[in-house]
């Protein structure tokens, strides 16, 4: 059954610790859990990607406690964003899914205050993400401003990146992505061994 509910924007303005010299009363710290993980599990490519998808198995599988809290929409690029809108729309399209019309921010600031309302989850983990995240992109990476939204609340994070170009799938692709060259004939955007160039290169990182 599908679900939609609209929420005012306050509650999901993200509090900065170090501004308001606390961490919200949901953030207090705990000892280390000693059994499964309760884990708040985002990303910028959208609630349906496979890397999230993908991540979402392997977490349960090991025996965690996971819910997806991630974008409706693809948001890569997004970095630490949040939207100025006076409501968001969020909606529950599945058990231990949901969808927020926002950014990576936006996903964690209504998980942490709706559907962990009262317990913070034990981790926050945003990807794994389509494309890497390395040096400057890390910048606008909404993968990673996901993960900083967490710390802001006072809730241990981690982002995830996987593999280099090749968006991520369910099932080895066919035709692996040639990594870059380093020879001067090869393509201007680093991909393709230079004879023959691989359109590998995503359309968007973050």
């Amino acid at each position: 059954m599908r679900r939609t509910r609209v929420l005012p924007l306050a509650v999901l303005l993200l509090c900065t610790p170090l501004l308001a010299g606390t961490a919200p009363a949901a953030a207090s710290p705990q000892g280390a859990p000693s059994g499964p993980l309760r884990i708040l599990l985002t990303n910028d490519d959208g609630y349906n990607a496979p890397g999230i998808r993908t991540a979402f198995q392997l977490l349960t599988a090991a025996g965690h406690h996971v819910t997806i809290v991630a974008p409706l929409t693809n948001q890569s690029g997004t970095g630490t964003k949040v939207l100025s809108a006076p409501t968001v729309t969020v909606k529950h399209p599945e058990p231990k899914v949901w969808a927020v019309d926002g950014t990576p921010g936006d996903s964690v600031a209504f998980g942490l205050s709706e559907v962990f309302e009262g317990r913070a989850p034990d981790l926050v983990v945003s990807g794994t993400n389509f494309g890497p995240n390395v040096a400057g992109l890390a910048n606008h990476s909404g993968t990673v401003g996901g993960a900083v939204a967490a710390l802001e609340y006072g809730v241990p994070a981690i982002a995830l990146s996987t593999g280099g170009f090749a968006a991520p799938t369910r099932s080895p692709p066919s035709t692996p992505c040639a990594p870059p060259s380093t020879s001067r004939s090869s393509s201007s955007t680093g991909c393709g061994t230079g004879r023959t160039p691989a359109p590998c290169c995503p359309r968007a990182s973050g």
